[in-house]
C-alpha cells in the first residue's frame, strides 16, 4: 500500500471509530444510577492497565518487540542505512528538532513524553470515575464527555498537518490525545451502563492510537523525503 493509501486507510478507520462510539453513546437509554460497581472496576481497571502499558512503551519504546525477538521497533529507521546519531530516539537532525525536548539531563522525545504525561492524567481521571458515585454525573454529561474526547482526539490528529511545530506543543497535543481517550471511555460507559461497551471504547482508543502512530511515521518519512541529506532515517 502506498503512503497516501495508508494515510487514507487510517483516517477512514479513525472516522468509523468516532461514529461507532458516538452511536453507542446517543442511541443508549441507560441511567447512571444503574452502573454496577463491579462493571466500573472492570472498565476502569482495563483502562488504567492500558495506560500503564502506554507509560512503559513511552519510557522504553519497542520493548515489546525486543521481548519477543522482533528488533527495536520503528525507531531504527525501517531498515534503511543511517549514519546520524539519535536524540530522544529521533535522528539528530534539524528536521526533527521539534520532536525533541531538551532538558538539563538530556534529550527526551516530545511525543513519548506527552503520551506518558497524558497516561498519568488519564489514570487519575479514571480513578476518580471509579470512586465517585455514578449518580453524581448529570444525564447529559456523558454525551458531552464523548464529544469533548473526540474533539481532543481530532485536534491531536490535526497536529500532523501543521507545517511548523514546537516540541512543547507537540507534547501537549499527545497529552490531549490520551485525555480524549479517557473522556470517550467514561462517556460511553456512563451512557450505556454496559461494561462491554466501555471495553469496546477502549479497543477503539487503541485503534485511534495505532492510527496516530502510523500518521506520525508518515510525517517522519515526509521530513526525510524533503531533506537533502543522504542518511534517510525513515
Amino acid at each position: 500500500m502506498s503512503r497516501k493509501g495508508e494515510l487514507a486507510y487510517y483516517l477512514v478507520v479513525s472516522v468509523i471509530g468516532a461514529c461507532f462510539v458516538t452511536a453507542m453513546t446517543f442511541l443508549s437509554s441507560s441511567e447512571a444510577e444503574n452502573l454496577d460497581i463491579l462493571d466500573r472496576l472492570i472498565v476502569g481497571g482495563a483502562f488504567i492497565g492500558s495506560s500503564l502499558l502506554g507509560i512503559s512503551l513511552a519510557l522504553r519504546p519497542g520493548w515489546i518487540g525486543r521481548a519477543v525477538g522482533r528488533g527495536n521497533g520503528p525507531s531504527e529507521g525501517h531498515g534503511r542505512a543511517e549514519t546520524r546519531g539519535r536524540r530522544g530516539h529521533h535522528p539528530d537532525c534539524e528536521g526533527f528538532a521539534s520532536h525533541v525536548l531538551t532538558t538539563d539531563k538530556g534529550a527526551l522525545c516530545a511525543g513519548c513524553t506527552g503520551l506518558a504525561g497524558g497516561c498519568v492524567m488519564a489514570i487519575v481521571l479514571m480513578s476518580i470515575f471509579v470512586i465517585i458515585p455514578a449518580r453524581m454525573m448529570s444525564p447529559g454529561i456523558p454525551g458531552l464527555f464523548v464529544l469533548l474526547g473526540i474533539i481532543l482526539i481530532v485536534v491531536a490528529f490535526g497536529e500532523i498537518a501543521l507545517p511548523m511545530r514546537n516540541a512543547l506543543l507537540h507534547a501537549a497535543f499527545n497529552v490531549f490525545l490520551v485525555i480524549g481517550f479517557s473522556f470517550v471511555v467514561i462517556g460511553v460507559f456512563h451512557s450505556t451502563g454496559d461494561a462491554t461497551s466501555g471495553l469496546l471504547a477502549i479497543v477503539v482508543s487503541f485503534l485511534w492510537l495505532d492510527a496516530r502512530i502510523h500518521l506520525s511515521n508518515w510525517r517522519h518519512a515526509k521530513i526525510c523525503e524533503n531533506c537533502s541529506e543522504a542518511c534517510k532515517a525513515y
